[in-house]
């Protein structure tokens, strides 16, 4: 699976949805021809957005029109990231999650807290990681669990200890 963001053209004009959609559509032909005919598959990736700058496939509807555009390929589907989604929508980032339940096909989990994408260790923000669990349990999903940390602050010394703690927190 070949993770990818939504794409926002050139940042200097407005944000217009349809023509953004129109555009990744376009940019993403080519990718997603080549992923089908080699026995892979493209994800789109949940991102995030603020009011200063918007971000295509920030929402669950845009993900998912981009998605369903390639639907006859068989071979895109969505990335939830769990950090992104929880900067845009806490609390509610799992039932956001939950809408892309048809086309859920990969995850990148990762914690954080105080809208920052901190890219932590499972338990070390606030996401509600039981009700995630559940949910996915849910709606039947059947993709890997790809962890996506930021781990440039840990010291060599430390890094092993990380490591092992993250095991034991996706093990849990």
């Amino acid at each position: 699976i070949f993770v990818v963001h939504g794409n926002q053209m050139d940042r200097s004009k407005p944000y217009v949805p349809s023509e953004v959609l129109e555009f990744n559509y376009r940019l993403y032909s080519p990718i997603v021809e080549f992923a089908a005919n080699n026995g892979m598959k493209v994800a789109f990736e949940n991102t995030m957005t603020n009011e200063r700058q918007p971000s295509f496939c920030s929402t669950p509807e845009e993900l998912i029109s981009l998605t369903e555009k390639f639907a006859d390929s068989g071979a895109v589907g969505i990335c939830w990231d769990f950090g992104h989604g929880n900067v845009m929508f806490d609390p509610n980032s799992i039932q956001e999650m939950a809408k892309t339940k048809d086309w859920l096909i990969s995850t990148h989990v990762h914690d954080n807290y105080f809208g920052k994408d901190m890219h932590g260790i499972p338990f070390t923000g606030n996401l509600d990681w039981k009700a995630a669990m559940k949910t996915l349990k849910d709606i039947e999903y059947q993709g890997d669990f790809t962890f996506e940390f930021v781990y440039k602050n840990y010291p060599d010394a430390l890094f092993m200890d990380m490591m092992r703690f993250a095991y034991k927190a996706g093990k849990y």
